[in-house]
């Protein structure tokens, strides 16, 4: 869905009103039940948390229990696009109870893969043998799906550097930023002398000595703290205002275990990498910070339907980041976003993510969703064990691959676009377009 179909008209005709009016009154009462909106928006998961609808009370100046008359319906729809998306079956995923049970069963057939080894580096869960398992799809529309333990924080880790290189892309521009830091996926294994790149510089944003080179970027006049706060505000904006907290004991253990990054940073340092005036202590403990950066499955899902929607926040609507940050973003995270198994994760699934030692994994399918992913046992590669088949399944399932068809059933896959795209087509009246996808 593109920034224009999420701001279009929501003009809506009498005749729609009194169709929707009827669809939702029960059997002989003349008024429709308040709770009937709630259910209507559930079944098309939209939270009742959700900034749009957690005003809907106090918008209609309601009791929970009273019901709306049809002027009140009107008045409804009217304010609450996303209600009228839900009558309208507009949303991105239109039939999300379908969609959901899809990913349901997927989710239940990764559970009982419990290999890889959790990373010691980093604070535990409690029960080693029985790791925690999360999936949290978002949708570009704020439809919300949560599985398994979607309540547990954890660090972002290396999923800091996708954000971290948005808002130094947003604030510098690429030519400037790129200055200091290449876009070719490459690996930082000193015995091969791949370190940098033949210009001298990290080979891209998403591994340890790109981020850290983009991070030295960010507000560079700023104390640490006030850099630190500057970093957290745009994760709140990116996943709907919600609190977002830096981790400090994770960030200490990190910092006992840093030798390698220091040896990275003066290595830049010494050939010229950085910009000006760069103090290296700073640069690294500003980035291992970022990393320290908590969150929940639902909060990190949030933050890449933020991506996925082109810099737009679903439920706030609030402009994170622009287009141009965006696909430069996506792109990277296409191409080096799962350490050495970047090329193996672009080549099955085919779509952007990052993923983190602490076990997220964060996937965008652009103009969709963002679905994110969190189980702690790591392959050899550093990425979570489960959210990778997890990952590989739903692109069985599903023609999320950047390069599966989109106009046409060829692959034998399910499109849970497809009956919204038909809709769009028929209201604007395209209907040659029609013929030639159907």
């Amino acid at each position: 869905m593109t920034e224009k179909d999420q701001g279009r008209n929501t003009s809506i005709t009498k005749a729609e009103i009194d169709a929707f009016f009827e669809e939702m009154i029960i059997k002989d009462e003349k008024n429709i039940n308040f709770h009937a909106i709630e259910n209507l928006l559930k079944e098309n998961g939209i939270s009742k948390d959700d900034h749009r609808i957690s005003s809907l009370k106090e918008s209609l100046s309601e009791s929970i229990d009273e019901e709306l008359d049809r002027s009140r319906f009107e008045q409804l729809l009217q304010e609450k696009e996303v209600i009228l998306k839900c009558f309208r079956k507009e949303l991105v995923i239109p039939n999300f109870p379908e969609f959901s049970k899809d990913v349901e069963d997927i989710f239940r057939s990764t559970k009982s893969n419990t290999n890889g080894d959790i990373d010691e580096s980093l604070p535990q869960h409690d029960d080693a043998e029985n790791p925690p398992y999360a999936i949290s799809v978002c949708t570009v529309d704020g439809q919300l799906l949560q599985l398994g333990d979607h309540d547990l924080a954890f660090s972002v880790q290396s999923i800091s550097k996708v954000v971290n290189y948005a808002i130094a892309r947003e604030e510098l521009g690429r030519k400037k930023l790129h200055e200091h830091v290449g876009v070719e996926p490459g690996g930082e294994g000193f015995d091969a002398g791949m370190v940098l790149n033949e210009k001298d510089l990290p080979h891209n944003p998403l591994i340890n000595s790109g981020a850290m080179m983009t991070a030295s970027l960010i507000k560079q006049d700023l104390e640490m703290e006030q850099r630190l706060q500057y970093v957290i505000d745009v994760w709140e904006k990116m996943t709907g205002d919600k609190k977002v907290e830096y981790r400090k004991e994770a960030f200490e253990t990190e910092r006992k275990n840093a030798d390698k990054n220091f040896a990275l940073a003066h290595l830049m340092k010494d050939r010229g990498a950085f910009a000006e005036n760069v103090d290296l202590g700073t640069v690294v403990d500003f980035y291992l910070k970022c990393c320290a950066i908590e969150v929940n499955i639902d909060d990190l899902a949030h933050a890449g339907a933020t991506l996925a929607n082109y810099g737009k926040c679903p439920s706030t609507g609030k402009k994170v980041f622009h287009h141009n940050t965006v696909r430069d973003t996506l792109s990277l995270m296409l191409s080096s976003g799962t350490y050495d198994h970047s090329g193996e994760f672009a080549f099955r699934v085919g779509l952007p993510a990052k993923s983190g030692i602490s076990g997220g994994i964060l996937v965008v399918v652009p103009g969709v969703f963002g679905i994110a992913a969190y189980s702690p046992p790591l392959d050899e590669h550093g990425n979570s064990v489960r959210g990778l088949e997890f990952c590989e399944k739903l692109v069985d399932r599903f023609n999320f691959h950047n390069f599966d068809s989109k106009s046409t059933s060829i692959h034998g896959k399910k499109d849970p676009r497809q009956t919204h795209h038909m809709k769009k087509l028929v209201h604007h009246g395209n209907y040659r377009q029609i013929e030639y996808y159907y």
